[in-house]
Order: structure tokens, then C-alpha cells, then sequence
């Protein structure tokens, strides 16, 4: 339980924080982008309690390779999922455009009733692929923790948010 208030409140300083350091980079004149995203998907998975996948995140940029990651995932059926929270850090291909990421972090899962929380690991990798505000990204999970609490699962997901991107820093040189 402990696990879940650490990682609700880093959501809310990110939440707090967020505006502000938006504000400030993209008020400024260095060539310094604010890159943050959310994103939602759907697809198959592997669980005890069924193969549906579901998964959403925010994550925010702390460098131009270098994110962090709050993420929920949820895999199983009508009857029953396996869930969990994450929170992660990752790295990525330097092309706004397009590009590879990997992270890995902590996870909180729970499988319902009748099963306790447990810490775990998480691991999740992808490819994004969009624009300057919104693209796609195919995203691979994996949820490891003690118990019926283990979890995968691949996912199509939209992305919004702000990633830079060379349609970004384009400009009129005439």
C-alpha cells in the first residue's frame, strides 16, 4: 500500500510540475523541448485470468533521451484481470518523429479478490510513430511479481501530447 501513495503522489508533483516547466521551455529562446505524452491503448495479453490487454500511461521527458513513466495495465476478462500500476524510467531513439523506447520500473499489482498487492518489476518497450501532437505506438508489456500476479500483453495504443519533432522547429529562412 505503501508502493501505491509513493506513486500517486509523484503524479501529482509531475501533474503540479508539468505546467510550469512546459511554460518555461516554451517560452524560451535555447533549444531546449518540452516533450510529455499520454497514451491509451488496447490489445492481447497473457494472464491467468485471460488474454485482453489494456494499457495507459503519462510520461514525461527529463531529457532529450531520458522519460519517466506513470502506467497502468490491466490484462485478463469480463471475469476477472490482473492489474497493475507502474512507474518507470526509460530511454529512447533521439527522432521525435519516430522512435524506439525502452523502460523499466517498479510495479504495484493486484489480481482482485481474493489475492494481496504485490511488488513486482515491470518492463515495457515500444515504437511511436506520429507528429508533432499525436501519432500511434505499438507497445509490448510485461508485469513480473510473486504469486497470480504476473502479467503481458501487447498493445495498439494513440499517443497525445507534445514531442517536438522537426515540424516543430521548422522555420521560414527566405
Amino acid at each position: 500500500m505503501a508502493v501505491t501513495r509513493w506513486m500517486a503522489a509523484g503524479l501529482v508533483l509531475g501533474l503540479a510540475v508539468c505546467p510550469a516547466v512546459a511554460a518555461r521551455a516554451q517560452s524560451s529562446n535555447d533549444s531546449t523541448q518540452f516533450h510529455a505524452w499520454l497514451s491509451a491503448g488496447v490489445g492481447g495479453g497473457n494472464s491467468d485470468r485471460g488474454g485482453f490487454a489494456g494499457r495507459a500511461a503519462a510520461s514525461i521527458a527529463i531529457s532529450p533521451l531520458v522519460f519517466l513513466t506513470l502506467e497502468g495495465t490491466s490484462v485478463g476478462n469480463i471475469d476477472g484481470t490482473d492489474d497493475s500500476i507502474n512507474l518507470m524510467a526509460g530511454v529512447r531513439s533521439s527522432d521525435p518523429d519516430g522512435f524506439f523506447f525502452l523502460s523499466a520500473g517498479l510495479a504495484n499489482t493486484s489480481c482482485g479478490s481474493g489475492c494481496p498487492n504485490q511488488t513486482g518489476v515491470a518492463l515495457d518497450g515500444g515504437v511511436h510513430i506520429g507528429g508533432r501532437y499525436a501519432g500511434v505506438a505499438l507497445v509490448a508489456f510485461a508485469v513480473r511479481a510473486p504469486g497470480r500476479s504476473s502479467a503481458s500483453g501487447v498493445v495498439l495504443s494513440v499517443d497525445v501530447g507534445l514531442f517536438g519533432g522537426r515540424r516543430a522547429a521548422t522555420t521560414n529562412t527566405k
